[in-house]
C-alpha cells in the first residue's frame, strides 16, 4: 500500500480474522496467500449494509450474479454470514441470507456443479496469485 503524496508505503500480511482499512488515493494490490479468502473492496461493511453486502455474495454463489466463485468459497461464506449478522445486527432484525439457508440448498445442481468445478487457482476471487501463475 502507497498513501498519497509521499506518506510512503508497506506491506503487511493479514492473518485469520484481520482487517486491513486504507483510505482513498492510496495505491494497493492485493494478493490472497491462503485458501479459501475473500476480498471485499471499495465497500465498507457496516450495520447500514452489512445485509446487502451478504445478499450480494449469497447471490453470486447460488447463481443469480455470474462471478466465478468457487464452491469452496461458497461454503465458506456460508459459515461467515452468521458472525456478519451477530457483529452489526440490531435486535429483531434478521439478515434475510440467514432466512435462505444456505447456497447449495438454494442452487440449481448445475450451478453447483459448476463451482465445484472450479478451483480457487482459476479466478481472481479466492486465491489466484497472477505473479506467480
Amino acid at each position: 500500500i502507497c498513501g498519497p503524496e509521499h506518506q510512503g508505503c508497506f506491506e503487511s500480511i493479514l492473518r485469520q480474522g484481520e482487517l486491513l482499512i486504507y483510505g482513498s488515493n492510496w495505491h494497493h494490490e492485493t494478493q490472497n496467500l491462503n485458501n479459501p479468502t475473500i476480498t471485499v473492496t471499495g465497500t465498507m461493511v457496516d450495520e447500514a449494509n452489512y445485509n446487502q453486502v451478504t445478499n450480494r455474495l449469497h447471490d453470486v454463489c447460488t447463481g443469480k450474479l455470474s462471478f466465478k466463485f468457487s464452491s469452496e468459497l461458497c461454503d465458506a461464506l456460508d459459515t461467515c454470514y452468521t458472525t456478519i449478522h451477530n457483529n452489526f445486527a440490531k435486535d429483531g432484525v434478521s439478515a434475510s441470507v440467514l432466512n435462505e439457508g444456505g447456497w447449495r440448498g438454494m442452487s440449481s445442481i448445475a450451478n453447483i456443479r459448476e463451482k465445484e468445478s472450479w478451483k480457487p487457482n482459476h479466478n481472481n476471487y479466492d486465491g489466484r496469485n497472477y505473479i506467480t501463475d
